[in-house]
């Protein structure tokens, strides 16, 4: 798994493109289309599973329409799941934000009010003290929901994409055996190769069409994958709660309650030597 990277562009524009000159009846090879599909402002990790594809569908000769196709339909998923992602985390990003500011907000208001906290926080050791705490209190929250959301955020590129894959060699006439050969050097989908020759196994035994099989895994992987996601936002809420109650209210305290409460003290005189300067 790994994180999103949101400033690259999309892939799919010059994959539609070159999907339409194929399907015309244009023949084009990998390095013809290297001009258009290596650009740098694609993510690495689709060019790369793009690369494989064709290189599996021009040594297997499995329908080079087909294998873009099967491309494009994995890419729209995932993106449509990027922005899924985007959006949810995007909202628990600005709320954290908003909750940590708190405690200085607070302290604003209180001097507004004719609070004495600056110069409680300032200008005695007890208030060197909470700033102190109250930071790293602060931080620590900030560190941990980054954590979460950062989690919540993360998915599979191209789930069930290599099941695919081998299915669309399996159809153009391929073995199984030699298709796992010559992707045994790649780490692209290496989880999903690992498996592919047990259902092998299992189609004989069970009479069922490996092709089809595989293609309804592929199917299937990449739904549990977008479920995993929508649990892992559904419960992104609860989880940057959680950092944010622990660390932040016991800051706010420090930072506002105890130097407004040593303010009002100073005031009527009480405890002057606690908040004495020395």
């Amino acid at each position: 798994m790994r994180s999103r990277q949101n400033e690259t562009r999309s892939i799919l524009p010059a994959v539609r493109n070159v999907h339409a000159l194929v399907n015309s009846g244009l023949m084009i090879t990998l390095a013809q289309a290297g001009d258009v599909l290596d650009d740098p402002g694609f993510r690495a990790d689709y060019v790369a599973h793009l690369h494989l594809s064709w290189q599996l569908s021009a040594r297997f000769g499995s329908p080079l329409t087909a294998t873009l196709e099967r491309f494009i339909d994995a890419c729209e998923a995932d993106e449509e799941r990027e922005r899924l992602i985007r959006t949810a985390t995007a909202g628990a990003r600005m709320a954290t934000r908003i909750v940590l500011l708190l405690p200085l907000g607070a302290v604003v208001i209180l001097s507004a009010l004719g609070f004495d906290v600056l110069g409680v926080l300032f200008g005695t050791p007890i208030g060197w003290l909470c700033i102190v705490v109250a930071a790293s209190l602060v931080i620590a929250g900030a560190w941990w929901s980054h954590r979460q959301v950062a989690a919540a955020a993360r998915s599979t590129v191209l789930p069930g994409f290599g099941y695919g894959l081998v299915a669309t060699g399996v159809r153009a006439g391929a073995s199984v055996e030699h298709i796992l050969h010559a992707t045994r050097s790649t780490p692209l989908c290496a989880r999903e190769f690992t498996h592919v020759s047990a259902l092998a196994q299992a189609s004989v035994t069970w009479g069922i069409p490996l092709a089809g099989l595989l293609e309804g895994l592929a199917q299937s992987t990449r739904a549990d994958e977008e479920m995993r996601v929508r649990e892992a936002i559904a419960q992104l809420g609860e989880k940057t709660l959680l950092p944010l109650g622990i660390c932040v209210l016991p800051a706010f305290l420090v930072l506002v309650a105890v130097p407004a409460v040593l303010s009002a003290l100073s005031a009527t005189g009480g405890f002057s030597a606690l908040v004495s300067t020395g």
